[in-house]
């Protein structure tokens, strides 16, 4: 995926993750879209180490894996901050 497929992901899974986990999300846009683009790329390294299947292109299975690697790691984000 591009640059911009990327940052359009993690948009996508920030917000999603800021709206299923309001309390635990910075109110920062531009984090949110850093918290999505780094959970994104969390979610597909998880994938890829289990070797559960491809997320190379931009569909919907790339999408749910951006939100569950975003809601993974704000959930050990806040293990690790102690919140």
């Amino acid at each position: 995926m591009g640059i911009l497929a990327w940052l359009l992901l993690g948009a996508i899974a920030g917000y999603v993750a800021k709206w299923l986990i309001p309390d635990k999300m910075p109110e920062s846009t531009i984090a949110t879209v850093l918290i999505g683009i780094a959970g994104a790329i969390l979610g597909r390294w998880v994938v890829a180490l289990l070797a559960l299947g491809a997320t190379g292109g931009f569909g919907i299975l790339t999408i749910v894996v951006g939100i569950l690697g975003t809601l993974l790691l704000v959930y050990i984000y806040n293990k690790v901050a102690g919140e």
